[in-house]
């Protein structure tokens, strides 16, 4: 006897023109909610922005249909209007501060569906008028409430670190706003040197202040952006930027870019070099700072004139830091060798700034093989002294346990002997 499975009920979803979306046959009730995401890839519209009618009502997201094994069951779909895409975008990042995601997956999974809504919005721009926004003013309220001008949707998806919605803003077509400036909201300088200039930034400032790494890699990549080389109203490149976070992989990756001048100079006068050899300074005393740093500086003087290293190498001189003088003379070439002894010896040269790695290589070996054969030295004599010990108490020995007359009469014989060599 065959057992009989739970006869299905056949959905029939159609829009409001008549055409069909999706039909499909299910054995239980269903929520609006549920079969929304069943229908958003075949209606190319995320979930939110569908709508559902059934008997002339509109359905809500947590009502049930009731499906009827014998009768089928017919409903209509419509799409909302979408929102305009720079008031999604604040709403997102006010959406963030509020919830607070404690897996990594329903964070992801948070990205994911704010990029299809804007996917979304940005597929019924056929014009560029979305795209190409501009908000005149905003102020943050989550966030001490900082200011916004100016700003596209790029800024806000970059600042962010949106980097999805930045590749679908960029591929847009119509989008004709990826170098524009903008006045942005800035992260605080644990450094007293400088602080970030949010004035007349590019995405790729806020992407970088706010270290974005992924973003930065798409901005540097995509040909749609070129204002990789801008100041903003500080004078700050994007380099000075990544110097003042202090993020290594970041600098690394904008030298090798090459369209940014390692030798621009911000208001105050300073180069992504003397801006890392202040900080570099100022942290001194913290040893995570200085090394991290030190790569910096590293990485900084091998794309500089060999008259940065010199100078890096007088204030390492001046300030007795030997992990500096290091990183100084391991990016000086033959020519800035020379000049680095010109300078250390007021005029005159010092050759041993030239080769004081060698130097001090020679000599730790030289001290290492004066110690061994100290050691070796020493040890030789021990055994030596030991032997000589042991050989006279074993003669005592002999001579106490031999007869008082043989001792005697060996006495008299070796005087005799004695004698009779120098008679």
């Amino acid at each position: 006897m065959e057992r009989q499975g739970k006869r299905g009920t056949s959905l029939e979803v159609l829009k409001l023109s008549g055409n069909p979306i999706y039909a499909l046959t299910w054995a239980c009730d269903l929520t609006v909610l549920a079969l929304k995401e069943l229908l958003s890839p075949h209606a190319e519209t995320p979930a939110q922005f569908l709508e559902l009618i059934h008997e002339n009502h509109i359905l809500g997201d947590l009502e049930v249909i009731s499906l009827h094994p014998d009768k089928p069951t017919t409903l209509f779909a419509y799409r909302k209007d979408p929102p305009p895409l720079l008031e999604f975008l604040r709403n997102l990042i006010k959406g963030r501060f509020v919830r607070r995601f404690r897996h990594a997956n329903a964070f992801m999974a948070s990205r994911k569906a704010a990029a299809r809504v804007v996917k979304y919005i940005l597929a019924a721009d056929s014009d560029g008028s979305v795209v190409n926004q501009k908000e005149a003013a905003w102020y943050d309220p989550f966030d001490d409430f900082d200011e916004y001008r100016n700003c596209t949707a790029l800024h806000y998806a970059a600042c962010f670190g949106e980097t999805q919605i930045c590749k679908a803003l960029l591929d847009h077509p119509r989008f004709e706003q990826a170098n524009s400036l903008a006045d942005v909201a800035m992260p605080f300088s644990y450094s007293s040197v400088m602080d970030f200039v949010g004035s007349s930034c590019t995405a790729l400032h806020c992407a970088v202040a706010w270290y974005r790494p992924e973003v930065c890699s798409l901005l540097l990549h995509h040909s749609c952006f070129s204002a990789v080389g801008e100041q903003n109203a500080g004078g700050q490149t994007v380099l000075h930027m990544a110097v003042l976070n202090g993020e290594t992989d970041l600098v690394a990756e904008l030298l090798q870019d090459g369209r940014i001048d390692a030798g621009a100079r911000t208001l105050e006068g300073l180069t992504a070099v003397e801006l890392a050899l202040l900080i570099r300074v100022e942290l001194s005393c913290y040893g995570g700072c200085r090394g991290k740093y030190d790569k910096i500086l590293a990485l900084l003087l091998e794309r500089s004139p060999d008259a940065d290293s010199v100078n890096v190498l007088s204030v390492a001189l001046a300030t007795f830091d030997k992990p500096l003088e290091q990183v100084a003379l391991s990016c000086l070439r033959r020519r800035g060798k020379f000049l680095a002894g010109m300078h250390v010896g007021n005029g005159r040269l010092d050759a041993s700034q030239f080769f004081r790695n060698e130097l001090a290589q020679k000599e730790d070996r030289w001290r290492k093989k004066f110690v061994q054969k100290q050691k070796e030295f020493s040890r030789k004599q021990n055994v030596a002294a030991k032997r000589l010990r042991n050989r006279q108490s074993s003669d005592e020995e002999q001579l106490t346990r031999r007869p008082a007359h043989t001792r005697a009469r060996d006495a008299c014989a070796f005087g005799a002997d004695d004698w009779q060599i120098y008679r």
